[in-house]
């Protein structure tokens, strides 16, 4: 892991600006910011 800490304030930079994105869109569209887990298929 030491070798890329360079990379991980770019990585986290991007991921930051995803889930803002995704929480706005979702937002101005009405729909939930979280949603409860969905439970698995019992088989």
């Amino acid at each position: 892991m030491g070798d890329y800490w360079d990379l991980f304030y770019a990585g986290h930079t991007v991921e930051m600006h995803n889930l803002k994105a995704i929480l706005e869109h979702r937002h101005r569209n009405g729909l939930p910011v979280s949603a409860a887990p969905s439970r698995a298929a019992a088989r």
